[in-house]
């Protein structure tokens, strides 16, 4: 009966060890799947915070594409203005040089037909 005592005995020992071993190991078991699901919960957080900023992102470039469009546009109607205005000066200070020279070359014909007719005049002879 001793033997069958001992037996029981040690096989009750290895019982509460396996079953000891067995809580322990489901307890890892959790601990792990908890684990694993945490990191998926953050891996997904995660993905998404990154969807969002790159979104945003996005959202920012094509915001600053199209400040710059309107500044660059802005500043090239300025320029055009300016060219045009500029034109419009040249053209009126080339017509007023032209019709000064109009004027000149007119008067300077005019005053030579004059001279050239008052020599063909005949010429009166002054007795005295």
């Amino acid at each position: 009966m001793n033997t069958l005592a001992f037996t029981l005995g040690v096989l009750s020992v290895i019982a509460v060890a396996f079953v000891a071993v067995l809580i322990w190991g489901i307890v890892k078991v959790v601990k792990q799947e908890k684990q694993i699901k945490d990191l998926q919960l953050t891996d997904e957080e995660t993905r998404q915070s990154l969807y969002k900023a790159q979104d945003e992102l996005y959202r920012l470039i094509h915001s600053n594409q199209d400040e710059m469009y309107r500044h660059t546009n802005h500043h090239v109607n300025d320029l055009i203005k300016v060219a045009d205005d500029d034109r419009k000066e040249i053209r009126v200070y080339v017509n007023d040089q032209i019709t000064d020279a109009v004027t000149q070359s007119r008067a300077y014909t005019d005053h030579r037909i004059d001279k050239l007719m008052d020599g063909n005049k005949p010429k009166q002879v002054i007795k005295g």
